[in-house]
């Protein structure tokens, strides 16, 4: 099996996004007269492009940004909230808004377009944390391991669903 993967830039960072899984399995010559080729496309959808587009263009703030000498979001975290983007399951949700963080961090809120609202707050070196609102007052909160994406889907489930 070969994976073959596109590599897009923007603004300079670079998303490397999978597109295309390639499968060969070739029968010698003689025993089945051919070889066998299969292809799969991974779409990736226009809220994702534009997604991966907003996230990119945090890393190109300048140092001192917001006048209290932060740095522009870290590269692994944008790496990071960038892969949650593209096994996202959007639904019937808005698209999400990115926002940078002062310790290099990156915020992404997300909204049902109705009562609820999700939170996540990414930093360097650190677990991910979300708060659920719902009607303009919080109702959960938790941490996740940048390995534990279940929680990040159970969090968009939870908004799909109100």
């Amino acid at each position: 099996m070969t994976a073959v993967t596109s590599t897009a830039l923007y603004r300079g960072y670079i998303a490397t996004a999978p597109v295309v899984e390639v499968r060969y399995r070739s029968e010698p010559q003689g025993v089945s007269g051919h070889s066998n080729s299969t292809a799969s496309l991974i779409e990736v959808l226009p809220w994702q492009r534009r997604a991966l587009r907003a996230i990119a263009a945090l890393g190109d703030l300048p140092n001192n940004w917001d006048g209290y000498g932060s740095r522009p979001p870290d590269r692994s975290v944008r790496e990071w909230v960038s892969r949650l983007v593209l096994k996202a399951d959007m639904g019937t949700l808005a698209e999400p808004e990115f926002s940078p963080e002062s310790d290099r961090g990156l915020q992404m809120n997300w909204w049902s377009g109705h009562h609820r609202e999700a939170e996540f707050h990414f930093e360097p070196g650190k677990s991910g944390t979300f708060l659920r609102v719902e009607n303009g007052s919080p109702v959960d909160e938790g941490a996740f391991a940048q390995s534990d994406e279940e929680t990040f889907k159970s969090v968009l489930n939870w908004l799909r669903r109100g």
